[in-house]
């Protein structure tokens, strides 16, 4: 939208902000009007908004009116009588229906309380009101009053055609879609009116003759998508059925998928780095009808016994006939969708399925909410076939967005893709900033990112820091909505079985709030943390993450015993030890498998460890902390990944324990230099951390 007019308070000669009757002893709402009626007067002069444009107001404030809160609560703290006015202007709706009222404005009025960057969440819901056609303007109004009741505001005024290709009402009628879930966005984003010449995804690789790194509309999407499933039709693949699809391009990935659900099947996701043993043994628990796989995996998967036939390869379904895909299945709530699995860190990874509604659950909130910035252009490095491309790839159908996908996920890669594609927004695990972080950024062009979306494990905070420094974003100042150097990093905590992140805390370059804070959950979750019986603890102690979620797995694919052993008293217990403060937000403290119970009511964290570590070393790039609880005691080994040019014969002991405190800084037993090769790590990268242990074991023993 454009910027047709813009105002201040106070600006330059301005003194004590006008009175407003029936609004008393605060300067809040009188600077609302002042700043709201210069603004539109800079548009309309004194004359009201002409009656056949619809004027919204959006006014956004994360402090409130502080001044009447403050006596409101010092009055009833004296025992003292409220005034009626203050019933009346402690709602914000209450001032910006006066400032309609006297200009005629005619559109909605929205009020948020941000909880990230307000310009951002203000701009997003103007958008969303001017897209979905109730507004043709929209007066931004932001506010905020300081702790010493000082009060600032910027109004803007917003209309005109959006430069996105956006179908106008899309977000809120999908929203409101009833029928729509995870197995069928892409045909209802195309029901509902969006445009067939607009963009939707652009690979990697080449699809079907069609170049890589060159978009495909929304409509050329359908069809490559249709022609795969005419392909698994006549094959015989049918509705229910599991289909294992195991390929390392991200496009084979994702239009299989949508493939196989168009036809109401359920595609079995498998992440191409899976060792071959492990993956014929994950194929046969998933007792399917079949496996589609490219020909490095066919070749990989020659001799041994899968129980299932290989149906051929995802290039082979590309060359189905579009026109004879049957009718796209009709999806229930409950229908499967998908079987995404874990990283199998000890073993062969537990298969996760989601269904039509849970794989939704989360993208239909976020459609109803404002639209953050740096989600238009999006670079997804999540492994394609992780549950969080399922996800994002819908969210980007549902908001209209470009979206890149990588195939491979290297630091290297990603840097590359950066430059060349220049995306506003990039998506990622934990594993991709710390590779970035052995790079120096200041060397490459990254100025195009205004967001880091990180998902699965949180972030440690030098690796979050590097990335807030470069790139940009939109904020408010005194003088106006600016663009101001640095990006904005949302951290989290998610996992396959979570169906999304729970948790959201956004870091700027000027913010400090780390020490693996993980935030706040959504508004569409519900977290407890648990004692060993599943009761909650106080604020402020330890315990384990329970969730309760509609975004939530529906189980372990053939493994009730194992569903079931992850729920306790009608939570899904993460595996996750965490913590909340009183202000309610929580911070991650390790999983409970790699922490150590260390006696005298003690526990030791590696996670929380390494933060600490990382923290004090800034030569250091990342770094594994190993506790192990031996019968002798506890022993814990820090193996460091040094940055480039760090003097790799310098002691690091002292800086080491220093940084581990006094407890878990006792058991050090060595710290060691190391190349991130020496690390064992699963398919998507997190360490691990019981083959390191059993390596310990096996010294000791020896």
């Amino acid at each position: 939208m454009r910027e047709l007019a813009r105002a201040g308070w106070p600006e330059p000669g301005d003194g004590v902000v006008p009175v407003v009757p029936g609004f008393v002893h605060s300067a809040f709402a009188p600077t609302v009007v002042a700043v709201a009626e210069r603004c539109l007067r800079r548009r309309y002069g004194t004359s009201p908004v002409p009656a056949e444009v619809r004027t919204a107001i959006v006014l956004v404030s994360a402090s409130g009116d502080r001044a009447s809160a403050e006596h409101v609560r010092a009055t009833v703290e004296a025992g003292g009588r409220v005034g009626p006015l203050f019933f009346y202007q402690s709602v914000p709706n209450s001032v910006a229906g006066h400032i309609a009222a006297r200009w005629g404005l005619r559109g909605p009025v929205v009020c948020l309380s941000p909880t990230g960057d307000p310009h951002a969440e203000g701009t997003a819901e103007a958008a969303l009101l001017h897209d979905d056609g109730d507004a043709d303007e929209v007066l931004l109004i932001l506010i905020e009053q300081t702790p010493d009741l000082s009060t600032e505001a910027v109004a803007v005024l917003l209309g005109g055609r959006s430069t996105t290709m956006r179908t106008p009402g899309l977000r809120g009628r999908l929203a409101a879609d009833t029928e729509l879930g995870a197995g069928n966005m892409l045909a209802r984003v195309l029901a509902h009116g969006a445009d067939p010449d607009g963009p939707a995804l652009t690979f990697d690789t080449a699809v079907d003759g069609h170049p890589a790194q060159a978009p495909l509309t929304l409509g050329q999407l359908d069809e490559r998508v249709a022609a795969r499933a005419a392909w698994l039709h006549e094959q015989g693949v049918r509705r229910r059925d599991p289909v294992a699809v195991w390929a390392t391009a991200a496009a084979d990935m994702v239009l299989s998928f949508l493939a196989l659900a168009r036809l109401g099947a359920i595609p079995a996701l498998m992440n191409g780095k899976l060792r071959p043993e492990i993956a014929a043994e994950y194929i046969r628990r998933l007792r399917g009808v079949g496996v589609l796989a490219d020909d490095a995996h066919t070749a990989l998967l020659a001799g041994h016994e899968l129980g299932v036939p290989l149906l051929g390869t995802p290039a082979q379904a590309g060359t189905g006939d579009p026109a004879a895909a049957p009718p796209h299945y009709r999806h229930h709530p409950d229908d499967p969708i998908v079987i995404t699995h874990t990283s199998g860190t000890t073993g062969v990874p537990k298969a996760v399925l989601h269904s039509h509604a849970s794989l939704f659950a989360a993208t239909r909130h976020l459609l109803s909410m404002p639209q953050a910035q740096g989600t238009t252009r999006i670079l997804n490095a999540l492994p394609a076939p992780h549950t969080a491309t399922v996800l994002m790839v819908n969210q980007a159908l549902g908001n209209r967005a470009e979206m890149f996908l990588l195939s491979e996920q290297g630091g290297e890669r990603v840097l590359d893709a950066i430059q060349r594609w220049r995306p506003d927004g990039v998506f990622g695990f934990s594993v991709t900033w710390a590779e970035l972080a052995r790079f120096d950024l200041s060397g490459y062009d990254l100025d195009s990112v205004r967001l880091w979306f990180n998902t699965g494990d949180c972030s440690h905070e030098p690796h979050i820091r590097r990335l807030v420094a470069v790139g940009w974003h939109d904020t408010v100042t005194r003088d106006g909505v600016a663009r101001v150097p640095g990006s904005l990093f949302i951290d989290g905590l998610g996992s396959s079985e979570m169906g999304h992140s729970m948790f959201h805390i956004t870091h700027r370059a000027d913010t400090d709030r780390y020490g693996r804070c993980i935030g706040r959950p959504y508004q569409f979750t519900k977290v407890a943390v648990l004692d060993a019986d599943g009761e909650p603890v106080p604020v402020g102690e330890v315990g384990f993450l329970g969730i309760d979620s509609p975004s939530l797995f529906r189980g372990y694919w053939n493994d009730s015993a194992t569903t079931y052993r992850f729920r306790q008293r009608g939570w899904y217990l993460t595996g996750d030890l965490v913590r909340a403060d009183a202000e309610g937000r929580y911070y991650h403290l390790d999983r409970a498998v790699d922490s150590v119970d260390a006696g005298n009511g003690r526990r030791f964290f590696t996670a929380l460890s390494e933060e600490r570590v990382l923290a004090a070393c800034p030569d250091v790039t990342d770094c594994t902390v190993v506790i192990v609880g031996a019968a002798d005691g506890v022993v814990t080994d820090v193996l460091l990944e040094l940055a480039a040019g760090a003097d790799e014969a310098e002691d690091r002991t002292d800086r080491v324990r220093a940084a581990l405190g006094a407890d878990v800084g006792a058991t050090l037993r060595r710290v060691v230099p190391v190349r991130s090769d020496d690390i064992p790590v699963t398919v998507t990268g997190k360490v691990r951390k019981v083959a390191l242990r059993e390596r310990y074991l096996t010294e000791a023993a020896s």
